[in-house]
C-alpha cells in the first residue's frame, strides 16, 4: 500500500524499465530505485534484509519475496487450520474473539485462496460463487461454535436460519447480546469466586460479633448467661431436645448441646418449677 501510495509499485512489478546508463532519465530512476529498495530492506528482519541486500534493483529484491513468501507452505496451512478449528472464546470478549478468529481466516485465505475461472468462455455454472458461499458459512459456523455456553440460545436461533446471515451480522447480533447482559457475564469467574468468599468471611465475622467471649476464648449465651454456647443455640430459648438428660436435683444435663468453637460440655441449671413445666409441655406435645 505505502508502494502504491507514492507511485513507486511499478518500479517493483517490472513496468517502469531500467533505463540506459547515458540516458537522461538514468539519474531520475537510480534516486528512485534507490529509494524504494531501501523501503524493502528497512521493512523485513535483519536475516531477511542481508540476504536481499547483493540485489540492485527493487524489481530484484520484490521478485525474490515473493518467491519465498508469496505461497505459504503446507506446514503453515496446517496450523492455520488447527487454530481456526480448536479457537473458543474462553475469556476473551466477543469483539477480541471475533477479531482473532477474522485474522486466522484472513490469512488462511490468502494461502488458498479460490481460484479464478480462467476459460477462454466464461462460465455459466456460477461455481466460484458457491465455494465463495461455502466460505461464508465455514467462518459463521466456527465462529458460533466457539462462542460460551451463555450464547447457546442465540447460537442455536443462528445456525437455523436459511441461509446462515453473512459473519459481520452475526458478530454484530451476538455483540448486541452481549452489551445487553454485561452486568451478568463480563465478570470473570476469579471475580465472582473472589466476591463469594469476601462474602462468607463477613457473615461469619458478624456471627462472632453477636456474642461476648469468655477469657479462655468460649462463647457466653447472651439469653440466659451461661459459658459454652451462643443465645441463637441456647435451649432455654429454643426448646430441649427430646433425649435431654435431666439430673436428679432438678438441674439439666447439657452435654448434647452444641458448643461453638469447642467440644466441652456445659451444664446448665434450672427450678424444680422450670423442669415441671417443661415436662408438661413434653407431655402436650407428644399427645
Amino acid at each position: 500500500m505505502v508502494l502504491r501510495s507514492k507511485i513507486k509499485f511499478k518500479f517493483v512489478d517490472g513496468s517502469i524499465k531500467k533505463p540506459a546508463a547515458n540516458d537522461e532519465k538514468f539519474p531520475h530512476w537510480d534516486r528512485c530505485n534507490i529509494m524504494v529498495s531501501c523501503w524493502l530492506m528497512n521493512s523485513v528482519i535483519p536475516s531477511i534484509k542481508l540476504s536481499i541486500s547483493r540485489f540492485q534493483t527493487a524489481q530484484e529484491m520484490w521478485k525474490d519475496l515473493q518467491l519465498r513468501f508469496a505461497r505459504g507452505d503446507i506446514t503453515r496451512i496446517a496450523d492455520l487450520q488447527q487454530e481456526i478449528f480448536s479457537l473458543s472464546q474462553g475469556d476473551l470478549n466477543v469483539t477480541d474473539y471475533y477479531t482473532k478468529m477474522k485474522t486466522l481466516w484472513d490469512e488462511y485465505e490468502d494461502l488458498r485462496p479460490i481460484p479464478d475461472c480462467v476459460c477462454e468462455k466464461a462460465c455459466s455454472c456460477e461455481l466460484r460463487p458457491i465455494m465463495v458461499s461455502y466460505y461464508q458459512a465455514d467462518k459463521v459456523i466456527r465462529f458460533l461454535k466457539g462462542l460460551n455456553g451463555v450464547y447457546a440460545h442465540s447460537r442455536s436461533q443462528i445456525m437455523m436460519m436459511e441461509p446462515l446471515p453473512s459473519l459481520q451480522k452475526v458478530f454484530s447480533t451476538i455483540a448486541r447480546f452481549e452489551r445487553q447482559n454485561v452486568p451478568l457475564f463480563e465478570q470473570p469467574i476469579s471475580s465472582l469466586a473472589a466476591y463469594s468468599s469476601a462474602k462468607t468471611q463477613n457473615q461469619q465475622s458478624n456471627n462472632q460479633t453477636q456474642f461476648k467471649k469468655a477469657p479462655d476464648g468460649r462463647p457466653i449465651c447472651a439469653h440466659c448467661g451461661k459459658i459454652g454456647h451462643i443465645a441463637a443455640k441456647c435451649y432455654r430459648k429454643v426448646g430441649f431436645p427430646p433425649n435431654f438428660k435431666f439430673t436428679k436435683n432438678g438441674s439439666v444435663n447439657a452435654a448434647d448441646a452444641v458448643q461453638e468453637g469447642n467440644n466441652e460440655k456445659t451444664t446448665i441449671s434450672i427450678s424444680q418449677e422450670e423442669y415441671d413445666n417443661l415436662k408438661k409441655q413434653a407431655q402436650i406435645s407428644q399427645i
